[in-house]
């Protein structure tokens, strides 16, 4: 396939910002479509990826300048990093950072990060510096970020960038806390990486020197992790250049290099939450209700020994501890609570993502809906539901959508489910989703549709 030709930096167009014409040419609300990951991930399919390569190997998929246009319709250039920089900037989006880092040889250790304004990219770039872009401003880049959450059934959030780097410059060996997927976009960059990760889940990214052990950390490492050995094995090397596409999950070791004039890549950070996330989460809303949990003893100076932990306190702790114990054996792996948490998990794609998300969601519609309305669940967010049975043998059902949380009636079950499972529908249908149960009551379908099209879980379909 073609691919681009290595770009040098045109200064007129970083002077003068995007050009009217590409900026209109550009759907100002994208959506959700479904295909996102297959064609990320073309010729290979989803279900090849997840079997053979999701949490276990890197894959490099060959692309060009077709598959660019499909993952980004019209591309990503230049002016595009510019653009979505400068308003990032200028409307203070959550999560946007912009930096420098100069890194010339992977022999060295990296430079602080230096942050920096869009006005000075140019002074850094041209000095040898790495940029780096995050969670700038781009519709395209957002929804897709969006679906590839929703499409991989990712539990925890996702990050994306975008790195502007001169030739010869790069990262250096190093292992992030991540699975990655990265797209160039123009010019050429070398990765040289192992084949299988190195150590096992880092809570961050990690400089590794040559004889395996940690040489920095990007983060403030707890005693243990200083004493972590990474497991050096053969490496292997390709070359992204322009519509190109390459996965490597967490704990692999690697390191980058610009091998033109200007590279420029996009680079997609998959977290993982671990198990804390959900429990201590779970704990906490089950336990916070109780004063005791939202206090500790207050002991005066006369009934404290030095070095010694006060009587007082140590049957405080005891008695949370036994709370904090039936607690944990109620739990049921399989249960409606874990549940919950779970698919909150799966609808939540990080504040950055949410709140740019909600920039390019529809108005709330504000008309009542009509029995021949046609409406689908929405395709500007991502959206799970959980259902499960309480103690009482009732069943509840919960719908997510970022931090949103609605719940329905057991009756509504069938509806639910009916809703998710189809394309679009004409509003009336929907009186008949009780399953084997007599049909629901217009005016009440009615109101509930009303509610999920207000609260931006569903929304309306062109006829």
């Amino acid at each position: 396939m073609a691919t681009h030709a290595d770009q040098e930096i045109d200064q007129s167009k970083i002077t003068q910002g995007l050009p009217a014409q590409q900026e209109l040419s550009r759907p100002a609300r994208p959506e959700i479509i479904g295909r996102e990951l297959s064609e990320l991930l073309a010729p290979i399919t989803p279900e090849v990826f997840e079997k053979e390569y999701w949490g276990r190997k890197p894959l490099f998929i060959k692309g060009g300048a077709e598959k660019l246009e499909r993952i980004l319709p019209g591309g990503f250039g230049l002016d595009d990093f510019y653009r979505g920089t400068r308003e990032a900037e200028s409307q203070r989006m959550t999560g946007f950072r912009l930096w420098a880092q100069t890194l010339f040889a992977t022999t060295e250790r990296p430079q602080d990060m230096t942050y920096i304004q869009s006005d000075q990219i140019e002074e850094m770039f041209a000095a040898g510096a790495n940029i780096a872009s995050a969670n700038l401003s781009d519709p395209r880049i957002v929804t897709l970020t969006a679906a590839l959450k929703a499409q991989l059934k990712l539990a925890g959030d996702i990050h994306y960038g975008l790195m502007l780097s001169p030739a010869g410059n790069g990262w250096p060996v190093h292992v992030d806390r991540s699975d990655a997927i990265s797209v160039q976009c123009q010019g050429r960059k070398r990765f040289v990486f192992t084949e299988a990760p190195v150590l096992a889940y880092p809570r961050g990214s990690i400089v590794i020197a040559s004889d395996g052990s940690p040489e920095s950390f990007f983060y403030d490492p707890l005693p243990w992790e200083e004493e972590l050995r990474a497991e050096m094995g053969p490496l292997h090397e390709v070359v992204l250049e322009p519509g190109d596409v390459f996965y490597f999950p967490i704990g692999i070791l690697h390191t980058t290099e610009s091998l033109s004039p200007m590279s420029l890549t996009l680079n997609f950070a998959l977290n993982h939450p671990n198990f804390f996330d959900i429990v201590i989460e779970l704990l906490r809303n089950r336990l916070i209700s109780n004063p005791d949990w939202r206090r500790l003893p207050m002991v005066g100076s006369s009934s404290q020994q030095p070095g010694q932990l006060p009587s007082e306190v140590a049957e405080f702790f005891a008695a949370r501890l036994e709370e904090l114990s039936r607690e944990i054996r109620s739990l049921n792996p399989a249960g409606l609570d874990l549940n919950r948490e779970w698919q909150k998990l799966l609808a939540e794609p990080g504040e950055h993502i949410r709140a740019q998300l909600a920039l390019l969601a529809e108005p709330s519609a504000s008309d009542t809906v009509e029995r021949q309305d046609v409406l689908r669940l929405t395709r500007r967010a991502v959206t799970s539901y959980a259902i499960g049975t309480e103690g009482d043998g009732s069943t509840v059902l919960s719908l997510y959508m970022g931090n949103r949380e609605v719940s329905l009636a057991d009756e509504w079950t069938p509806f639910l489910q009916t809703m998710f499972s189809a394309e679009r529908f004409v509003a009336e249908s929907a009186t008949g989703w009780a399953g084997d149960a007599e049909p629901y009551p217009w005016e009440t379908v009615q109101e509930y549709l009303q509610t999920l099209l207000s609260q931006g879980f569903l929304e309306r379909a062109e006829v």
